[in-house]
């Protein structure tokens, strides 16, 4: 049987990969996009629909990422409860990632920009302020 300590440094390990995973293809998207509109003529519109679903397909692991998160988040606050006040800051940062997720679709793409860099300081955060924690458990 796993103990505790042992759960929580594998899933600190996991967040690190799917973070890098999620950064990799959240990355892809965002260049393909800039290399859609570096041209002077308008994106295709077979190439922005492409573009929007690998656009939409990688915003909906990042959601499935969070909600898996929010999950383990309960069972680490019972376990660590110094991380409570990381935690509610990371659960508050879900909510408000799942409504800039909301935004992007493969019509509007304009919001991947953005969401891309709240994604990325987020993930800072909890590499910064869980992580550690995790792997030291």
């Amino acid at each position: 049987m796993t103990q505790p300590g042992e759960a929580r440094r594998r899933a600190g390990e996991f967040l690190l990969r799917v973070h890098a995973e999620l950064r990799r293809d959240l990355s892809a998207v965002r260049a393909d996009l800039a290399a859609a509109r570096a041209g002077d003529q308008p994106v295709p519109h077979d190439l922005a629909v492409e573009l929007g679903r690998r656009c939409v397909t990688a915003c909906d692991a990042l959601h499935g990422h969070h909600t898996n998160e929010d999950t383990g988040f309960a069972l680490f606050e019972r376990q660590l409860p110094e991380l409570k006040p990381v935690l509610d800051r990371l659960r508050e940062e879900h909510r408000r990632l799942a409504e800039a997720l909301s935004r992007v679709t493969a019509d509007r793409l304009d919001e991947f920009e953005a969401l891309v860099a709240a994604v990325e300081e987020h993930f800072e955060v909890e590499e910064r302020e869980l992580v550690p924690a995790l792997l030291r458990s």
